[in-house]
């Protein structure tokens, strides 16, 4: 349940970044906002924040600025109330586009965050 409510409210309001930046602009931090009401009541999941970009410029800078960003959400999201216990952050740079690179478009729908949620293991 909780990874389709991720899924969803990402589909509606997705977490996008200008060409070489990671800062959250306020369209960001408000669907940021919407992914924080989802993190609370999925208090009982570990949350993988999974940031990307363009396949634009060097390999190890867009690692990098991936990091940057899944940090930069991860952050955020710590501020509303989440707990960083149960938030990780990791940078994929340029791997897994979900469309082209090849037009302007594309890249601009490349450089996204993306949320994995697993159940975390009791003791």
């Amino acid at each position: 349940m909780c990874q389709a409510e991720f899924d969803k409210v990402v589909e509606e309001k997705p977490v996008v970044f200008p060409k070489d930046r990671w800062d959250l602009d306020a369209g960001a931090k408000a669907a940021v906002s919407k992914l924080a009401v989802v993190g609370r009541a999925c208090s009982a999941f570990k949350i993988e924040i999974q940031a990307y970009t363009d396949n634009q410029g060097k390999r190890l800078n867009n690692t990098r600025l991936s990091a940057n960003r899944a940090d930069a959400v991860k952050e955020y999201l710590v501020e509303l109330g989440l707990s960083p216990s149960l938030l990780t952050a990791v940078g994929f740079g340029p791997d897994h586009p979900v469309a082209s690179n090849r037009t302007t478009k594309g890249r601009a729908r490349n450089r996204r965050i993306a949320f994995r949620v697993t159940r975390v293991e009791s003791e």
